[in-house]
């Protein structure tokens, strides 16, 4: 998707939760189009939304959260994060994806 596609997703995005704001799966795809736009901040906030909704689908959205942080040049934050979802996945491929991850935040 282009830039402006994004753009527009995120407006309709942002009238569905005016509606809607409990959708989980709607802040998720809010927070994918913000971080396609490089906006990271509001996409860190975002993100902490829908994990604190907590609905099946939304499992892997602390990670993304933790891209942010890295994307946005706070690099402890998001190695600090990535430890704490390492230390309580309980499902192994989810656990593993994020080992891989602090692996490669920590090399950069």
């Amino acid at each position: 998707m282009k830039s402006r596609e994004y753009t527009s997703a995120l407006g309709v995005l942002d009238a569905l939760l005016d509606e809607f704001p409990e959708v989980a799966l709607s802040w998720r795809a809010r927070c994918g189009c913000l971080f396609e736009l490089s906006r990271f901040d509001e996409a860190i906030e975002a993100f902490q939304r829908a994990y604190d909704l907590g609905v099946p689908g939304t499992e892997e959205v602390l990670l993304w959260k933790a891209f942010c942080y890295q994307n946005s040049g706070q690099k402890s934050k998001a190695e600090v994060l990535v430890e704490q979802i390492i230390q309580s996945e309980s499902d192994d491929v989810r656990r593993a994806r994020a080992q891989e991850v602090l692996i490669a935040f920590q090399s950069t």
